[in-house]
């Protein structure tokens, strides 16, 4: 689920950017995911990693400086919030197009 919220994140960035920002920041609280996110070579068949990895170059290629932190889960509130949304968002989605 974290891997896809990133990458979901990320999308809507490149979407939404209109050359105003030079520096994306990304928080999480799963240290694994961002651990994974922040290593320079990717040696994972997480297919979803390295959708993610390419992601991120193509965000570099557009001269947006990455900043990858981790933070307790205790500090994540909004993240959290933000999460339960779009899953709620997609959940109501996927509902509407199978009634």
């Amino acid at each position: 689920a974290e891997y896809t919220a990133v990458s979901q994140a990320l999308s809507n960035f490149v979407q939404l950017y209109d050359g105003q920002y030079t520096i994306l920041k990304i928080y999480g609280d799963s240290s694994f995911v961002i651990n994974n996110l922040k290593k320079q070579k990717d040696s994972s068949d997480v297919f979803d990693l390295k959708i993610i990895k390419s992601k991120l170059d193509d965000i570099r290629k557009m001269g947006v400086d990455i900043l990858i932190e981790w933070i307790p889960r205790n500090q994540n509130h909004r993240c959290d919030d933000l999460a339960k949304k779009l899953r709620s968002n997609i959940g109501d989605n996927l509902y509407s197009k199978l009634k």
